[in-house]
């Protein structure tokens, strides 16, 4: 599910990855059914700047069992 194309300027990057990390964002890229990479970068994005807005990190499987609590990440 892709977001609709942002007006804002854009501006070029290049990123190196090693092949595992570039596997695992194409992993991340097919669950979400995003339409690239970049897509999962710019989510990956604006998760961390939500939990750094946040200040603490709760992960809590369905279950209800909380797996971790990372309040010192930052």
């Amino acid at each position: 599910m892709s977001r609709p194309r942002s007006k804002q300027p854009k501006t070029r990057i290049t990123l190196e990855f090693t092949v595992p990390v570039r596997e695992r964002m194409e992993r991340i890229k097919d669950r979400l059914g995003a339409d690239s990479v970049t897509e999962v970068i710019r989510r990956s994005i604006l998760l961390y700047e939500a939990v750094l807005e946040a200040g603490a990190l709760r992960i809590v499987s369905k279950d209800d069992r909380e797996h971790a609590i990372l309040p010192d990440l930052f």
